[in-house]
């Protein structure tokens, strides 16, 4: 840290008050957090992650989770086979 650096960090510190201050070191943490949580899910969705540069990028993986037509052909499917059941099945399973 350079002269004028530590002179302006020297006059910062005495013209702000402690709240201020804790204020300040509040936002920080909460900014690190909310990039921590974007990088997590980021990550969890295949993307690269906001601190890693693009070229250092894992290949990005199949989505884990169905999509809204998969869910959809799922439950018709499902619904399908339900109707599919004799009636004599269905008290007996019961």
């Amino acid at each position: 840290m350079n002269i004028p650096q530590q002179i302006a960090a020297v006059w910062r510190w005495l013209t702000t008050s402690r709240y201020t201050r804790a204020l300040e070191a509040e936002v920080e943490r909460l900014r690190a957090e909310n990039a921590a949580l974007v990088n997590s899910l980021l990550e969890h969705e295949g993307y690269r992650r906001m601190d890693e540069p693009a070229e250092e990028h894992k290949e990005v993986r199949a989505r884990t989770r169905p999509s809204l037509h998969q869910w959809q052909a799922r439950r018709t499917a499902e619904a399908a086979r339900q109707m599919m059941v004799p009636a004599d099945a269905k008290t007996e399973a019961s």
